[in-house]
């Protein structure tokens, strides 16, 4: 029998175990994230994604609503971390926008945990790196902290593959990449029923 040959330029490709796509939590929004809960929970830092989980993409102000949401949660002494794919101009903003909340929230992008030489852009959640990283910076195990996002394949995988809790909530608002608004999103409406989770509807 001749042995199978891969082909010349054939690379191996690693997909992701779709069990790390399910998430600890599912809530409606984030306003449905609550201290209490949190704490309940022995959550002891919630790290966030932004874009389409806390305000429409691109936005440069938070919904008043949500800003006074995240306070309660810090004000009880549990650390905010936005963590987030930005990059360019748009880190700038977003701490601009971590500062309207109050001035112990941090910002955590894939800059941040790039080694040296290597290109942000493969740092990207679902890497882990920028869960661990806002673990760190707020000072907590990463077991004890929780991140909260719109997209399964990348921040409920990213905080799964950290170590992390996962919230997973519907896509808050406008905007979007239109590779995950045509591709990654309805990819993820045929997977998320077959490991459980089901009904999540967009909040606008």
């Amino acid at each position: 029998r001749v042995p199978h040959r891969p082909p010349r330029n054939y690379k191996s490709i690693t997909m992701p175990n779709i069990s790390n796509l399910r998430p600890d939590f599912i809530a409606p929004s984030v306003m449905h994230i609550t201290p209490d809960f949190l704490e309940e929970q022995g959550i002891e830092a919630l790290s966030n994604d932004v874009d389409g989980f806390l305000m429409s993409h691109h936005e440069k102000r938070l919904p008043e609503v949500v800003r006074r949401h995240l306070q309660s949660i810090s004000v009880r002494g549990i650390p905010i971390i936005f963590s987030s794919n930005a990059y360019g101009e748009r880190v700038d903003e977003l701490h601009e926008i971590a500062a309207t909340i109050d001035d112990t929230v941090r910002v955590v992008t894939p800059a941040m945990v790039t080694p040296p030489g290597l290109d942000p852009k493969n740092f990207r959640k679902p890497r882990p790196e920028i869960i661990k990283k806002a673990a760190e910076i707020a000072g907590v195990d990463v077991a004890n902290l929780a991140h909260g996002g719109d997209q399964a394949m990348k921040d409920v995988l990213a905080a799964n593959l950290a170590g992390a809790k996962s919230f997973l909530v519907p896509k808050y608002g406008e905007g979007g990449d239109w590779r995950v608004e045509y591709l990654q999103r309805p990819l993820e409406a045929a997977v998320l029923p077959l490991i459980g989770v089901r009904g999540l509807r967009r909040v606008s």
